[in-house]
């Protein structure tokens, strides 16, 4: 099926929110590449997290269109994240993208061929893209979008309707893995998620920073919450202990050095170090289990309202995309991704 005849002419409002902090070296590439995007209504919203490294006065002077917020002192990623994209929704936003300020556009299609999947399909709640670390890879003739049911977090669009009904991001995550609970709420109240093949340049490192004790730390903690708020008890014991397992053990059979997750976990690959922070993490979650069965239980009240609001008829819509069905859209592009962000950033 295709779509994107006229890419880049919709109405529907979107703000793409941009959280940084100290990140001045990703911001010109970053901010500069949104505002080469095709498309008509799209705005750009820049939280700087307690920035010291002159971002304000570099993006009020080089980039005069962007809306800043900016905050004097740092509240947290995901205060931030809540901050703006409320913000967005407050203004009328009825699509929200929320990106790192790390990440620079390849292909100025990327939202209105996202935007007119998302439209044809108002079971899509969530849409990500091609995860890349150079420049110089071939943007795609035919924009793909298939069914997921993980995203990477660098750069989601939102649905501002969803986040109406499941609720903003989880402060209470430390850092790590409220994407995930964010879109687990989705998939549990019926929503769908799509990745498409559109290529994003991602630095890595420009919100979280080095890998760190303390980055460890993070991670085992919001995987072992992810799971109490999501699983049943025996899937949460298999899960502390798995975590155990890549943290403390040399020889983990279970790690994978493809995932991020598993990566941040095992740190530098000390094990005394890894059982330590994972006692730190058990008992963190203990600590504040009473808060986390609380969210877990107002999450599943959000979560049955959405099931309702979705059961609900809609007007007539184009036909939905099935489950096995990819939405393409046809837009021939011979040229390489170096030179599009060139032209883009210039």
């Amino acid at each position: 099926r295709h779509v994107g005849k006229n890419m880049g002419e919709s109405t529907s409002l979107v703000y793409a929110v941009v959280i940084t902090y100290d990140g001045l070296r990703f911001l010109d590439g970053c901010l500069s590449t949104l505002q080469g995007t095709r498309y008509d209504n799209l705005r750009i919203l820049l939280v700087i997290n307690g920035s010291s490294d002159g971002s304000e006065e570099f993006v009020t002077s080089s980039f005069p269109n962007v809306e800043v917020v900016s905050l004097s002192e740092n509240i947290g990623c995901l205060p931030a994240c809540n901050l703006g994209v409320e913000r967005a929704i407050e203004r009328g936003a009825e699509y929200v993208v929320l990106c790192n300020d790390d990440i620079e556009v390849l292909d100025d299609r990327w939202l209105a061929a996202t935007i007119e999947a998302m439209e044809k399909d108002e079971s899509i709640a969530l849409a990500g893209f091609d995860e890349q670390t150079t420049r110089e890879v071939t943007v795609p003739g035919q924009i793909d979008f298939t069914e997921v049911d993980d995203l990477v977090g660098f750069a989601l669009v939102i649905r501002a309707q969803a986040l109406k009904l499941l609720g903003m991001f989880d402060e209470q995550f430390p850092v790590f893995a409220a994407e995930d609970d964010l879109l687990a709420r989705a998939q549990r109240a019926g929503y769908r998620s799509v990745q498409s093949n559109i290529p994003f340049l991602h630095f890595g490192g420009g919100t979280i920073g080095r890998l760190t004790p303390d980055i460890s730390l993070q991670q085992m903690c919001c995987a072992l919450r992810m799971c109490i708020k999501h699983r049943g008890p025996l899937r949460t014991i298999a899960r502390w202990l798995r975590i155990a397992e890549i943290a403390c053990n040399p020889w983990a059979f279970s790690f994978n050095p493809a995932d991020d997750g598993h990566v941040r976990m095992r740190g530098k690959g000390n094990p005394l170090l890894g059982a330590w922070l994972w006692v730190r993490a058990t008992i963190w979650n203990l600590t504040h289990l009473r808060e986390t069965l609380r969210a877990r239980r107002r999450d599943n009240w959000r979560i049955h309202d959405a099931q309702e609001a979705l059961a609900r008829p809609q007007p007539p819509q184009a036909a939905a995309v099935q489950p096995e069905e990819r939405i393409q859209t046809s837009q021939p592009l011979a040229a390489t991704v170096g030179s599009s962000a060139a032209a883009l950033k210039r």
